[in-house]
């Protein structure tokens, strides 16, 4: 179990996960923000979840962190669950996919959250879904896949349910 609460990560790099790297188990993140962070190899600008890992992220930020590949703010993977309630994904750049999030597997829901600003330099400005995403009450809005499909959300053949969400000024250039 890991919890993360009324704390800042900041300026650190890694090759995966550049601010944080969690493995398995049920962890938390609350109150939080992980701001100006880099994966300089992999993805997981901001953060990296994978084995199994479970993960709630709850009134906190994820602002301007990077990846080299996937994953901006949050890169997913590996049949792991994540859960954004009442937070902002806010301009981060993955240099591949998936400015704000990336989950190629696994179980998202965005709930009442917001991602914004967030760029990828081919697909998924704010998200790019290779698996079930929910979004309720989420807001999507002013993000850029750079030379890409999906400004605000790209899926690749897996089903997102969007329920009374809002998707507004998203710009894909291709």
């Amino acid at each position: 179990l890991f919890t993360l609460t009324n704390s800042t990560v900041q300026n650190s790099r890694g090759n995966a996960g550049g601010g944080l790297y969690i493995t398995g188990g049920i962890n938390r993140i609350e109150q939080s923000t992980i701001t100006n962070n880099e994966s300089v190899q992999f993805s997981g600008g901001g953060l990296i979840i994978r084995e199994d890992a479970h993960l709630t992220i709850d009134q906190s930020s994820i602002i301007s962190n990077t990846a080299t590949a996937r994953g901006g703010g949050v890169r997913v993977n590996n049949a792991s669950y994540l859960t954004i309630t009442n937070s902002t994904l806010y301009g981060n750049h993955a240099l591949i996919s998936g400015g704000g999030l990336y989950a190629n597997d696994g179980t998202i829901a965005i709930i009442n959250s917001t991602l914004s600003q967030n760029r990828a330099d081919d697909d998924g400005g704010a998200i790019y879904g290779g698996t079930t995403i929910d979004l309720i009450y989420a807001t999507i809005v002013s993000n850029t896949a750079v030379s890409g499909s999906g400004d605000g959300i790209y899926i690749n053949g897996s089903p997102a349910v969007a329920l009374t969400s809002t998707l507004l000024g998203n710009h894909a250039d291709e």
